[in-house]
Order: C-alpha cells, then structure tokens, then sequence
C-alpha cells in the first residue's frame, strides 16, 4: 500500500506538470484522473486505463450530442447523465463514469462547444491515465518468493512421506496431520503470490506455476486420505517394512526436476512383491493386507501426478 501510495503522488504531481506544460485548461483535472488510474497489479492498471478511454470517447460523444440539441441548461446535463451512465454499463466502462462526467462538466459549462475545448478534455484523460499506466509499469517480482514456496512446500512433502514411514515401522500412525496443515497453509500463500505475479507479469510462466501447485494440491489431498489410513494401524513387519522403503525413496526422489519414471517402476515392484506374499490367514491380516495395498495404489497415485506434470510442462 506505501508503495501505490507513493505513485499515486507522483502521478497526480506528473500529470499536472504535463498538463499544464502543454498548456491545457483544467489541468488539475489530469491529476485527480492519474491517481483514480492507479491500480494494484500492472494488468489491472492497463484495463481501468482502456475503460476510461472509452467512458471519455462516450461521455464527450453522448455530451456534444445533447448539448447541441437541448443547449447547456440543468435539464440537459441531466438527459446527459440519463443517456450516459446506463450506456456506459453496458460497455462495461463504469470505472470512466466519474473523471469523464467531470470532462462533460466542463462541455456544459462553457456554453460553447469548441474543437479546441474537445481536444483538451480528451488531453486531460490522456494525460491523467498515461502518467498512471507508466508509474504503475514497474512492479515488484515475485517468482522468487514463488520458488521459495515451493522449495518449502517439497520439503513438507518430503517430511510428511519421511513421517508416514516412521509411523509404518513403529506400527503406530496416530498423528494429528500437523505438516498436512502446514502444507496447505504454504500452498495457499502461494498460489496467492502466483496469482499477484500473474497480474504484475504480462508475459511470464503463470500456466506452468498455476500446474505445478495444482498438481501439488492434489498430492496433498492424496496424503490427507493416506494419513487417515494409517491412524492407529498395525501390520506385520514385513510387510510395513516393504511399504517404509518406498515412502522414503519417494520423499528421497521428489523435487521439481525428478520425472518419477523411476519411482514408477519401483512402486510397480513392490505392488509385485505384494501380490506374491502369503495370502492372509485372519482377518485381522487380511484387514492390514488390504490397508497397505490401497496405500500402496495412492502412492502410486501420488507419484503419476508428478510423472503427468513432468511429461506435459518439459
């Protein structure tokens, strides 16, 4: 906010310097129309600054229209007003209602429409938004905050597979999903980031980004489900063991340049392994049986999201 603050000054302060360098009357009207111009993010500036274009084009067209038909009384800025706002609505131009209601103002005041006075209403909104947009053309990046974000996002990932492995050996997975939450939290201060980056950047790589954390976002809700199974599980150590070693290659392996072919083939294995253990004699094994191949298949799962990631985005 110091920082839209700050241009907001200097633009109005630059606006009237061009203003009044170029000789036009009104010239504090260009200052009040830079600072309506300032916008949060670069795109944002770019679109008030056409739709207040446009709102000047209709406004000074509908005004010289009425003004030389009715003449310049109250009724007639008036019948303006009526013709104007709505038509302005529907070409969705609302935000150049008020800075060229003032430029018609001044058509109405002044009793005579003049080439001279259109040109220097039009001047004044050229003015106002060109200062503006050219302030408002620097902002701050955030790609690298970005990449930060998602460093710390992996390494909740790697934390929460590490963790889940523990749990599978220990023979105990109650957990209160802590790093899950923390994950998310990540998650949602980047995307946030992403989409402000995507405003300020007219040409940047926000389809790739917007991908990736999406595809993040899916192996989150993944171990959410994969958390919930392993609350309170206990198995046969074999069996967990199997399970552990993939766990932890797959936290080993997960950074943004890995393919995951090879976590691939490696899960495959140990799906084959599964299916050529004993068959279960109780049903407290087959139960446990059971919950360690659905794991299994949503790691699985949790890997071929990065591998459609990886194959689409490289």
């Amino acid at each position: 906010m110091v920082l839209k603050g700050i241009k907001m000054i200097l633009a109005a302060f630059g606006s009237l310097l061009v203003a009044q360098y170029f000789g036009l009357s009104s010239a504090s009207v260009a200052s009040i129309i830079a600072i309506l111009s300032v916008g949060n993010t670069k795109k944002s500036s770019i679109v008030i600054a056409w739709k207040r274009i446009v709102a000047m084009l209709l406004a000074l067209t509908v005004a010289v229209c009425v003004f030389l038909v009715m003449g310049h009384s109250t009724i007639s800025f008036g019948v303006y007003l009526i013709i104007y706002i709505p038509l302005a609505f529907l070409l969705k131009a609302e935000a150049g209602i008020a800075p060229s209601s003032v430029l018609a103002i001044h058509l109405w005041l002044s009793q005579t429409i003049t080439n001279e006075l259109l040109l220097n209403e039009a001047l004044l909104m050229l003015v106002g938004t060109a200062v503006a947009l050219l302030l408002n053309w620097h902002m701050p990046s955030y790609q690298q905050d970005i990449e930060d974000k998602r460093q710390e996002i992996e390494d909740k990932l790697k934390d929460i597979l590490r963790k889940m492995a523990y749990f599978l050996r220990m023979g105990n997975g109650t957990n209160d999903a802590k790093l899950i939450i923390e994950a998310k939290e990540k998650l949602a201060q980047a995307q946030k980031l992403l989409f402000i980056e995507s405003e300020n950047q007219l040409f940047s790589q926000f389809n790739k980004d917007l991908c990736y954390f999406e595809m993040r976002a899916e192996q989150i809700q993944l171990l959410e489900v994969m958390a919930k199974n392993l609350n309170d599980f206990h198995c046969p150590a074999r069996e967990a063991e199997l399970l552990a070693e993939m766990f932890d290659s797959t936290a080993e392996q997960l950074h943004l340049t890995n393919t995951g072919l090879d976590l691939m083939e490696e899960i495959q294995d140990y799906i084959d392994e599964f299916r050529n253990l004993e068959l279960p004699k109780t049903r407290d094994e087959f139960e446990y049986r059971a919950t360690l191949f659905q794991l299994l298949r949503d790691l699985q799962r949790f890997i071929d999201l990065k591998v459609c990631y990886f194959r689409d985005h490289h």
